[in-house]
């Protein structure tokens, strides 16, 4: 009896890796496909061809995945000399007349070191929703291998945590671990109650 339920554990948290390797690939996938996206690569180089259909862009990603809080590209170049980003929801304007610099965020740098890999932030409460997020990022480099900024997902990872919970427990069951490629656990989800989540309390996102 005891091997029996030895591996229905293993099964079970096998099942629940999948259900969270599923979740962030997607999103991997996604910022695979907007660093290639021809909009986004040349966006800054001409606004006037490609600023509204990479917002519209966006905004249709941001609006179809609602774990998706914000959706941005930071170009090399401000956009008409003015905008240091595009998003959406849109914060260029607000952000334009503040010493918001995209450039020394963690998401950025990240992206910047890993040169084309895609990089993940940790865990954090962001500052305004309040919400455990977490920032996927990308180096955009056009066609002549040229680089043009970098593109990030906000992501709110309470969805994850309904889906986890959703699955039959594991014992305990209630608090799991996120891990990545390179081994290390980066977060905890605890299921249970938002008091026993983690996750330092910052701005790394937009």
């Amino acid at each position: 009896d005891r091997i029996g339920d030895w591996s229905s554990d293993v099964c079970s948290s096998d099942l629940y890796n999948l259900s969270i390797t599923e979740f962030l690939s997607s999103f991997e996938s996604a910022i695979q496909m907007l660093s290639k996206n021809e909009m986004v690569q040349y966006v800054s180089d001409n606004p006037d061809k490609y600023y509204n259909s990479t917002l519209e862009l966006f905004k249709t990603f941001q609006q179809s995945y609602s774990s998706t809080a914000f959706v941005y590209f930071i170009p090399k170049k401000k956009i008409y000399g003015i905008n240091k980003l595009v998003s959406w929801p849109d914060t260029s304007n607000e952000l334009s007349i503040t010493n918001w610099l995209g450039t020394q965020r963690p998401w950025y740098t990240n992206a910047i070191k890993l040169n084309g890999e895609i990089t993940w932030t940790k865990p954090y409460i962001d500052s305004t929703t309040k919400k455990l997020t977490i920032t996927v990022s990308k180096m955009v480099i056009d066609k002549k291998n040229s680089f043009k900024g970098v593109v990030a997902i906000d992501i709110y990872l309470d969805d994850l945590s309904k889906k986890i919970s959703s699955l039959k427990k594991v014992n305990e069951g209630d608090i799991f671990i996120i891990s990545r490629t390179d081994k290390e656990d980066f977060s905890i989800i605890d299921n249970r109650s938002e008091e026993r989540r983690v996750g330092k309390e910052c701005s790394q996102g937009v």
